[in-house]
């Protein structure tokens, strides 16, 4: 992942409650947009006809051993990560995941005891002696002295990515005070009291479900056009292209801008706002979401508590 990347997905926390919210954020997660390299199929055609092999003049037994005819061993690949590693005692708090189509470019966002989070890549040192190893959906793989242990989202109700606050969060500043420019006035007093300093975000979440139930049931298209959202369904993708609401102060930290896409949360497919909202109870009950952005040609993954 490059810089601006890691920027942007370091900041993507806040706009997936407000995405929920709405019923546009639910679609598929690694499963149809998320691809891994496969390898070359070996050539099984027919082999070689084997010759016999001439004496050759004998060579120094140095010369031989400087060669590296089998490779460095310093150089042989890790073994596996075991799936059942063990959980880690280490005082360290998951709050987000970014998955990449190179897995040794995920990254995540992780918190050392009484500090904020910070991003780390796969293969960065997170505290002395531990670093990061592998990057999953609902959890990390660390790396400390040669053994393997697991770091999982913590379960704490109220809290997005697993558990970012206001004191976790990057810029350290949640509250906007300039207005919200180019939104209606019901939009913009919703965005002001959807700040994440509220003594209980989760019942927050639900209740702006609740107040945009029957408007999204009533005028599905009319209920985005007011959000400054668009349908997408054009060259093989679908989902939901970011216009005037990119611009709000409200969200300028994120890095979001005018034409990113919302492709998919928590393996399904978006585009269709009518059906899309049916899956507002589903998306709650889960608990969490997985939100995939697409900037130009680049595709990101966020997975979020929504407890």
């Amino acid at each position: 992942m490059q810089a601006p990347v890691h920027q942007l997905a370091l900041r993507l926390v806040e706009p997936i409650k407000l995405l929920v919210i709405i019923g546009i954020a639910y679609t598929l997660a690694s499963s149809g947009w998320y691809f891994l390299s496969e390898p070359v199929p070996a050539n099984l055609g027919a082999a070689s006809p084997r010759t016999t092999a001439t004496p050759s003049a004998t060579l120094p037994l140095a010369d031989i051993v400087a060669a590296h005819l089998f490779g460095i061993a310093d150089q042989a690949p890790s073994a596996p990560v075991s799936f059942d590693a063990p959980e880690t005692n280490l005082k360290l708090t998951l709050e987000g995941v970014f998955r990449a189509d190179v897995p040794e470019q995920s990254a995540a966002i992780i918190a050392l005891q009484g500090r904020p989070g910070e991003l780390f890549t796969v293969g960065g040192k997170v505290s002395a002696g531990v670093e990061l190893a592998e990057v999953h959906a609902d959890r990390v793989v660390l790396r400390r002295g040669g053994m393997f242990e697991t770091l999982r989202f913590p379960e704490q109700p109220g809290l997005l990515a697993g558990g970012v606050d206001e004191s976790m969060l990057p810029t350290g500043d949640t509250y906007i005070e300039e207005p919200v420019y180019d939104q209606p006035v019901e939009t913009q007093e919703y965005l002001e009291s959807s700040q994440i300093d509220s003594p209980d975000p989760g019942a927050q979440l639900r209740d702006g479900i609740a107040s945009y139930r029957e408007r999204l049931s009533n005028d599905p298209q009319g209920t985005l056009n007011s959000l400054g959202l668009s349908s997408v369904n054009a060259a093989g993708s679908e989902g939901y292209r970011l216009g005037d609401l990119a611009q709000s102060p409200y969200l300028a930290q994120t890095g979001l801008q005018p034409g990113d896409v919302v492709l998919s949360v928590n393996g399904r497919p978006v585009g269709n706002v009518q059906q899309d909202q049916l899956e507002i109870d589903n998306i709650m009950a889960q608990g969490s979401a997985r939100l995939e952005v697409q900037r130009g040609d680049r595709r990101f993954f966020v997975t979020a508590s929504l407890k």
